[in-house]
């Protein structure tokens, strides 16, 4: 039996043990404490592994396993522990991972978004011709060919009761509807809500609404518009908000709107300056907050502060860090935004600051098992892709390297809500689903 063959019986074992134990809350320090001594012999064990040294591996998992028994199950970092194992201990295929391509690549066809169902039973891509669904369970492709090429997907949604994916276009503001579960029905386009001007986007999946607001407002007002996705109940919204007057005196082009979303009651925009480097101006991220029911009641908040960065030669430049998009995964009292100078996701508290900053990360969520909470997020650097799943009261991170075998670097990610399921995708369109949710056998 080799060493690698013993892992994966050492592993399965622990799983069982682990799956035997409960989810009772810890009632004592002494039980705290075994969690603690657990997830650090976890960690070390991954290490290990991740460094193809199998021996020490193996004795890591052997000590987690008896401070696992007595400190109460985890599921989600045991089946995350377990998969990392067996993407090195085994040497056939493996179900829990699958890779496919879209369907009939198209010259110059970029990906640009990644959307799963809520049940991750659909997968929506978005390209600049086109928008796809994919059925996980039978790998089967629905395409639609999109009316004219575009630059940017504001929003991407699709719904797993309905079977329909929904796209707002970021170049113009129209909203694209197609029927996953029937690939021979029409696309579906509204009109723009930005009189066809470049557009920021986001689905409220629970009201089934898309809100939509202009990237470059022109002077200090803003047209926030709320329209009922196709199929739904509901009554257009239009709100008109006053942007702050001295954002514009900053910068010496006008403020561009980076990012929106509706988070509780209020709807956040995200602004700052158009250049991405100037050598002059300052160029500081800002959320305006403002109150769907009195728009008139209003909050501005900095967020990223520019700061200095001295080029060789002497050369200063003022960067500051913006935001993109904001994920649909975020968590209640929390923002996840993807984010730019530098690439990463930051996670924002309930007053807009910044809590933390996943670097170089695709894509990062949230999964709650009770009183305990983990953050999961997918990394790519280089042509690497990683999973990190970090225990938030003990501060434990578990770091290791997914089957990334595609010649272009992995540039979209999504993860589902309850961190099971992971697909990860290159701007050509090859495309990575994980399935953790698979037990080992």
């Amino acid at each position: 039996m080799t060493s690698k063959t013993r892992i994966i019986g050492l592993l399965a074992i622990g799983i069982g043990v682990l799956a035997a134990i409960g989810a009772g809350k810890l009632v004592s320090d002494h039980r705290k404490a075994r969690l603690e001594d657990a997830f650090r012999m976890l960690t070390a064990g991954v290490e290990r592994l991740n460094a193809s040294d199998a021996t020490a591996a193996q004795r890591q998992f052997r000590q987690s396993i008896d401070d696992f028994r007595g400190a109460g199950r985890d599921p989600v970092l045991a089946l995350h522990h377990a998969f990392a194992a067996r993407l090195r201990a085994s040497a056939s295929p493996l179900r829990e991972v699958r890779e496919v391509s879209l369907p009939d690549s198209r010259k110059g066809e970029t990906l640009l978004a990644l959307a799963l169902a809520d049940d991750s039973s659909l997968l929506a891509v978005a390209t600049t011709q086109r928008l796809l669904c994919l059925r996980i369970e039978n790998e089967r492709w629905a395409q639609w060919t999109l009316p004219r090429p575009i630059e940017s997907a504001g929003a991407l949604h699709v719904d797993s009761a309905t079977g329909r994916a929904f796209v707002v276009v970021g170049d113009d503001g129209r909203l694209l509807t197609a029927d996953c579960r029937a690939p021979g029905a029409s696309l579906v386009a509204t009109a723009s809500v930005t009189r066809n001007q470049a557009a920021v986007a986001w689905v409220d999946a629970d009201e089934f609404m898309a809100w939509v607001a202009p990237a470059k407002p022109a002077g200090t007002q803003v047209n926030i518009a709320a329209r009922p996705l196709p199929g739904a109940r509901g009554e257009p919204i239009e709100m008109r908000v006053t942007f702050p007057g001295d954002a514009n005196s900053l910068f010496a082009d006008a403020a561009v709107i980076h990012s929106i979303a509706k988070v509780g009651e209020n709807i956040l925009l995200f602004y700052g300056d158009a250049n991405l480097l100037n050598d002059s101006d300052l160029r500081d991220e800002s959320v305006l907050v403002i109150s769907i029911d009195e728009p008139d009641r209003q909050t501005n908040r900095l967020v990223f502060p520019a700061f200095a960065d001295e080029e060789r030669g002497g050369k200063v430049r003022w960067l500051s860090t913006h935001v993109r998009r904001l994920l649909p995964a975020s968590a209640p009292g929390r923002v996840y935004a993807l984010t730019e100078g530098p690439p990463g996701v930051a996670i924002l508290g309930p007053d807009a600051k910044p809590i933390d900053l996943h670097h170089d990360s695709l894509f990062s969520t949230e999964y709650r098992d009770g009183r305990e909470i983990y953050d999961l997020s997918v990394r790519s650097s280089g042509s690497v892709a990683g999973m990190e799943v970090s225990h938030r009261r003990t501060g434990t991170r578990l770091h290791y390297q997914l089957p990334w075998r595609f010649k272009r670097a992995p540039a979209v990610a999504v993860i589902s809500r309850e961190g099971r399921h992971i697909v990860i995708a290159n701007d050509t369109g090859d495309v990575l689903l994980i399935d953790v949710s698979i037990s080992p056998s």
